[in-house]
């Protein structure tokens, strides 16, 4: 979202004053904070993270945090970024409630940690080391020596920093002509949130597309490459190197094997390989042998064999338990494809940044349909698993994308009917009616009980039958 204003910062362009970082008008600075904090203060009283919220002038724009969906607020405290026109960024930190600057806007990054402190970044000219301070609420700042050299490239919502340092490593160039080189490749360190050493730099780059760190998941777990001697098939600073994975716990210690060339992950589902052998990971280290990709439960067999002829199910399927409750990514998958299936049109436009925790274009997509909503902390929380009144909301605003809500009639009332929440009480007993979704029992709902994945299926399939797909 973005919001222009009118205030000019004309004194900056009279006085021939440039923002750089170590060269900052204050004063102005202080203006521009004050009409920001004027126009967003209910907002951030209200506990707004203001995290897609962009603000420009005719000489600059404002936004807040740092890149990759990091907490980057205390409170009304807030991370901010302000970028002169064809200047570079420089960042502080504003009190949005009293239009106060806390820290002065002359650090290249600022980060929040996980204990309501900040991690304030200046980096060297050439990028290769950075100095660092750390700012408290009031305002003190006091420089801090990380234990290991290296840059950021992300700090967790849990205050773990992922540390970058490119080293001198092996690269086979895969396009003609054939030729190994000597290039500089990324490798990841590891601290947690008391700045100590989880992990060296024995990580060997990211595992996947577009991300630049080492990620925990909903479970605890981050998944890990090292030991590599060789890269290639990609650029050199992201190269896939030849070592090899496994799990890891947020004290760097080694979850199940790690012997694996390769990792996937499907949220709450980890699968790792061996070629060509798959393996689906627990947890606690153990792990299964996929002999059969498609895990599901007997009864529920005919109607999927129906959802598959109706394409209701994503590729992203194709090795999957079944019977695993279904997380937010997952069903916003079903939903999605669902609704390209029935024929509906595909959304115009995505707002990539609106959650802080990041997310896809199929829950943007269900999102800015109205069919999922986030939290009021800002964030989607795609590894949240889902109730079944949950999964009954979200199915009745997906059939009323397309047909009328069922008129009001006699129903058989649940015998756990009281423990139905109100907001998800008419979209249940509308299910019913239609029969798309029925209860755990012959009179029983289960609110508060998780929908699986098959479960989600299963009704996906029955919506494309009533909805006359």
């Amino acid at each position: 979202m973005k919001k222009t204003f009118t205030l000019l910062l004309s004194a900056l362009l009279l006085s021939g004053t440039t923002l750089t970082a170590g060269a900052i008008d204050q004063s102005t600075i202080e203006d521009l904070v004050q009409q920001v904090s004027h126009e967003y203060r209910d907002e951030v009283l209200s506990g707004s993270s203001l995290l897609a919220e962009r603000f420009e002038t005719e000489t600059c724009d404002v936004s807040f945090g740092y890149y990759g969906g990091e907490p980057h607020n205390i409170g009304t405290q807030f991370a901010t970024r302000i970028r002169p026109e064809n200047e570079k960024a420089v960042m502080g930190v504003a009190d949005l409630a009293t239009g106060e600057i806390v820290i002065p806007f002359e650090y290249d990054t600022v980060h929040v940690l996980a204990d309501d402190r900040f991690l304030l970044v200046k980096e060297a000219a050439d990028y290769s080391c950075s100095d660092y301070w750390i700012g408290e609420t009031d305002g003190t700042v006091t420089p801090v020596t990380l234990p290991l050299p290296g840059l950021i490239s992300r700090v967790d919502e849990q205050g773990y920093i992922t540390l970058r340092r490119n080293m001198p490593s092996k690269y086979r160039n895969d396009i003609e002509p054939y030729s190994i080189s000597e290039l500089q490749i990324s490798r990841y360190a590891l601290l947690n949130n008391e700045l100590e050493v989880v992990l060296d730099f024995v990580v060997d780059g990211s595992l996947f597309a577009g991300e630049d760190g080492i990620y925990f998941r909903e479970d605890g777990l981050a998944p890990i490459r090292t030991g590599s001697t060789l890269w290639s098939g990609g650029k050199a600073s992201g190269g896939l190197g030849n070592g090899l994975c496994g799990l890891i716990d947020r004290q760097g210690n080694p979850v199940g094997a790690q012997d694996f060339t390769n990792i996937s992950y499907t949220p709450s589902i980890w699968i790792g390989y061996r070629g060509a052998a798959k393996y689906l990971l627990g947890s606690t280290g153990n792990e299964q042998l996929v002999t059969d990709d498609l895990q599901y439960s007997n009864w529920a067999a005919e109607e999927l064999e129906t959802a598959f002829s109706h394409r209701l199910l994503p590729e992203s399927f194709s090795v999957c338990d079944l019977r695993s409750n279904i997380t937010r990514y997952d069903f916003c998958a079903l939903v999605m494809n669902l609704y390209e299936v029935l024929g509906g049109e595909p959304v115009a436009e995505l707002t990539p940044d609106i959650f802080r925790d990041g997310a896809g274009p199929r829950e943007l997509s269900a999102y800015e349909l109205g069919i999922i909503t986030g939290y009021p902390d800002g964030t989607f929380r795609s590894d949240e698993t889902i109730t079944r009144e949950e999964a009954a909301a979200m199915l009745m605003r997906t059939y009323a994308l397309f047909a009328e809500r069922p008129a009001a009639e006699s129903k058989t009332a649940y015998t756990d009917d009281t423990a139905i929440s109100n907001w998800a009480k008419n979209d249940v007993y509308a299910l019913q009616q239609l029969g798309v979704m029925q209860g755990v029992s012959t009179d029983r709902f289960g609110p508060r009980s998780l929908y699986t994945v098959e479960q989600s299926v299963l009704t996906m399939e029955r919506l494309y039958q009533t909805l006359g797909g």
